[in-house]
């Protein structure tokens, strides 16, 4: 299975370095996220700036429905 980079990973791998993109959104907001497939009430295109929101989605189940973008400025 390839990301939206082209970029070979597999679920598991994802899942467990989770945790690590939890604690670097949370360290600093260097990335925001942006919908792919709708959730909730995000729809694609989305961009997601909070970053207790971003925790939330990295942590649940819908962090396959989102992408990393760099921050403005960053």
């Amino acid at each position: 299975m390839f990301d939206q980079t082209g970029s070979r990973f597999c679920r598991e791998c994802r899942s467990a370095s989770q945790g690590q993109d939890i604690i670097k959104a949370e360290a600093d907001m260097n990335f925001h996220l942006v919908v792919l497939k709708p959730f909730g009430t995000f729809k694609r295109g989305d961009l997601i700036k909070d970053a207790a929101t971003v925790q939330k989605i990295l942590s649940g189940g819908n962090a396959d429905s989102v992408v990393r973008v760099a921050a403005k400025g960053n």
